[in-house]
């Protein structure tokens, strides 16, 4: 089929939608709007089809799910007021944006999965998100951000380009609890933002208050910024364990504060690099235990 508009609409968010599948297959649509007003059991699934939107929003989400595989489009976003046991999968398709939003919380096995596509500016914003999973893995972004509160969560960034032009490449601003873990492994980022306006310019940021026993794990990233006055890495963290090893860094700076350092064993290792400064910093009121900064191969101006 070629359409212009496809759309399922409820006019109540007090109206649910059970056990129904909503496919599009092999067809050109303009735009794809699912509009229910709560949905249980339900899937859309859009597969080998050209769709510039994707557009999906109910009032909460339980046991539901998007799948879209070989598609090309401009965006998909998924907005609900709560999220659960729901996933939203994408492999194998091209996308100039994509936008994921839970008003009040996604929890219980609500997972994202992007898998050998094309996400453009890639968002996952919102409430709670607890007990969830959010894995990018070979995929190429433009940025990435995350401002979702995370507790008892697992964010992944796996095997994946980001190479971006605005003053953050990928940038985590959400509060994070329990045993949440941040994971990037292989992953070229790159900023070609040449400005120096804008606070944390660089191209990966944590803007975030950390639990004690939240976790960031880097290992084995390509990262690069145009100007000795940005940041490679900047993360501002407010306890947790940092495991940072075999990363690389052309041009900027290195920074890493934590205020709880005595909870745990942070590991920062930076290899094989030409930056402006490596800078850790913890308030001289903690005490550091088993904390390991080590740097191999690299020129710096600032140690």
């Amino acid at each position: 089929s070629t359409v212009s508009y496809c759309t399922y609409q409820q006019s109540s968010t007090d109206h649910a939608t059970h056990n129904l599948t909503f496919h599009v297959l092999n067809s050109t649509v303009q735009y794809l709007k699912f509009l229910p007003g709560s949905t249980v059991s339900t899937t859309m699934r859009v597969e080998r089809s050209s769709v510039i939107s994707i557009y999906w929003m109910a009032g909460s989400m339980t046991d539901s799910g998007l799948v879209a595989s070989e598609v090309v489009g401009s965006s998909w976003s998924v907005n609900g007021r709560t999220i659960k046991d729901t996933n939203v999968t994408v492999t194998d398709s091209t996308f100039t944006g994509s936008y994921y939003f839970s008003l009040s919380d996604a929890r219980n096995g609500t997972m994202i999965v992007a898998n050998r596509s094309t996400m453009g500016s890639c968002s996952l914003l919102g409430a709670q998100a607890g007990n969830a999973s959010y894995t990018i893995d070979q995929c190429t972004l433009t940025s990435l951000q995350n401002e979702a509160e995370c507790h008892d969560a697992v964010f992944e960034v796996l095997r994946s380009t980001i190479t971006s032009t605005s003053s953050i490449a990928m940038k985590v601003s959400g509060q994070m609890g329990g045993t949440t873990i941040h994971r990037l492994l292989h992953n070229t980022i790159r900023n070609l933002y040449t400005s120096t306006v804008g606070t944390c310019t660089g191209s990966v940021c944590y803007l975030v208050p950390f639990n004690d026993t939240c976790v960031l794990e880097m290992h084995h990233n390509i990262v690069t910024v145009p100007q000795t006055s940005h940041y490679g890495l900047y993360v501002g963290m407010g306890g947790g364990v940092i495991r940072h090893t075999n990363n690389r860094y052309t041009n900027g700076r290195v920074y890493v504060y934590y205020d709880a350092a005595s909870f745990g064993s942070n590991t920062l290792i930076v290899e094989d690099s030409n930056v402006y400064q490596v800078l850790v910093q913890t308030p001289t009121s903690l005490v550091a235990t088993n904390d390991i900064l080590i740097m191999r191969r690299v020129i710096a101006t600032y140690l």
